[in-house]
């Protein structure tokens, strides 16, 4: 018997952010004893690490300190912590993820590491005796995005890495991961679309029982057959209901069956304006 074995090495966590709750915003909870400064640098450094993927449609918002929060409490917020003073789980640990899940759908992270029974630094860690706080983050934070371990041996989730300074930056089987739950819509103008990933614009239009990828017109221009209309607070390119061009070119006033002609088309266009909606 043959089979053809998957290339990828990493794993999934069984659940991804869905589009309407990206990007995702992430705090700095407790640091420990480190210092606040260089601990914030490490964790912003950590999540743009993982932001700055091309291929891949989320991002990671540092949103602020929440010194309060408490590592596993589910209290809305994805809290990145250092526990120096207490350690709840098993002490072999460098770090741990709590993730909050609904099914499919992520809901929270909080990411703790074990600063307790091991020795986190900011800078000039050895991965032995001495661990690296980005390394540390940046590896739960793709656990956080969805992703579980790698058995690729630079890969920043391949778990002997945790903690290494090696693990702050991404090897491809981590992108590769990446990419291919979070991949970037490749659907251009007009395609049809179930949601706004589907797009390369990142944008699909909800226009009556049609949904397709649509794309902005700031300066009111749009291709052939389209028309800058307003939906949802965006000018974006709406296909043109028939006749629709037609009546809007008039290019000078003309008999009174014109000027009606005019007025019933912008009225129909208007309608439309109403009923379209960007998802």
């Amino acid at each position: 018997m043959w089979w053809i074995a998957s290339a990828q090495a990493w794993d999934q966590v069984g659940a991804t952010w869905a589009p309407e709750d990206r990007p995702v915003e992430v705090w700095l909870g407790d640091v420990g004893d480190l210092p606040d400064s260089e601990v914030e640098a490490a964790a912003q450094a950590a999540m743009a690490t993982w932001s700055d993927v091309d291929c891949a449609d989320i991002d990671l918002v540092y949103a602020g300190r929440a010194p309060d929060a408490i590592h596993g409490s589910a209290d809305g917020k994805n809290v990145l912590s250092v526990l120096s003073a207490a350690w709840a789980g098993e002490a072999a640990l460098l770090s741990e993820p709590v993730i909050v899940r609904d099914g499919a759908r992520m809901v929270e992270v909080d990411i703790a590491l074990n600063d307790h029974d091991h020795a986190f630094v900011t800078s000039g860690a050895d991965g032995l005796t001495t661990f690296d706080v980005q390394g540390g983050f940046t590896h739960e934070l793709g656990h956080l995005l969805g992703l579980w371990h790698s058995t690729v041996a630079d890969a920043s989730l391949n778990p002997l890495l945790d903690g290494r300074p090696q693990a702050t930056s991404l090897a491809e089987d981590d992108i590769t991961g990446l990419c291919e739950i979070y991949a970037v819509g490749t659907g251009g103008l007009g395609e049809v679309c179930g949601e706004g990933p589907d797009c390369a614009s990142g944008t699909c239009l909800a226009d009556g029982a049609d949904r397709y990828c649509t794309v902005t017109c700031p300066d009111d221009s749009c291709p052939d057959g389209y028309d800058c209309l307003d939906a949802s607070g965006d000018q974006v390119c709406v296909k043109a209901s028939d006749g629709g061009c037609g009546c809007r070119s008039a290019s000078a006033p003309g008999s009174g069956a014109l000027a009606a002609g005019f007025a019933v088309c912008w009225m129909r266009i208007r309608r439309r304006r109403v009923a379209a909606e960007v998802a």
